[in-house]
């Protein structure tokens, strides 16, 4: 492994330990919340004959005695249909991402998941993980991954860009 590719490796390792103690963190302040908080947010047992159906719009916030009117069905309707448009055309501009990869790349992602397949040994979890990075454009994954594989990577000044695009993407997570 040459020196550059030691040093990006060391950074991800350093970013990745990051995150595990941030959300460590996480998980004890909400547990810390939850005691103390929790049972404000409970709700009391309803009795029977008190018992009112109430209409909770959960966008707004609004809470009524009536049903809502038909119209927001329609309203409903028209964001499912732009979000499945916008769904649509991310999966057309990831697939273009794709097809622009560098050959190197691509010659990377293909020797490793011919040592992964499932059918040749490797475990279905750990194909999938190289899919999902090859998708999402983490070299530094994928080269961690070629490291333990024993599969030779050269790091030029074209990856370098890359895998500070996936250091820069790690220190936002």
């Amino acid at each position: 492994m040459n020196r550059k590719l030691k040093k990006y490796n060391l950074k991800y390792e350093y970013l990745k330990l990051e995150e595990e103690e941030i959300r460590e963190a996480l998980d004890k302040y909400i547990e810390d919340f939850e005691n103390r908080f929790n049972k404000y947010y409970t709700t009391p047992p309803s009795s029977s004959k008190n018992s009112k159906e109430v209409w909770v719009n959960e966008e707004t916030g609004e809470v009524r005695d009536t049903p809502p009117p038909f119209d927001d069905f329609f309203k409903d309707y028209e964001n499912a249909k732009k979000q499945a448009e916008e769904s649509e055309k991310r999966k057309k501009e990831r697939l273009q991402e794709l097809k622009g990869r560098p050959e190197k790349v691509k010659r990377l992602y293909k020797k490793l998941a011919a040592k992964v397949h499932p059918d040749l040994g490797g475990s279905n979890e750990l194909f999938q993980n190289v899919n999902r990075f090859y998708e999402e454009n983490n070299l530094m994954q994928l080269l961690v991954l070629a490291g333990e594989y024993d599969i030779s990577y050269e790091v030029d000044d074209s990856d370098s860009k890359v895998l500070e695009k996936n250091l820069k993407r790690r220190l936002k997570e």
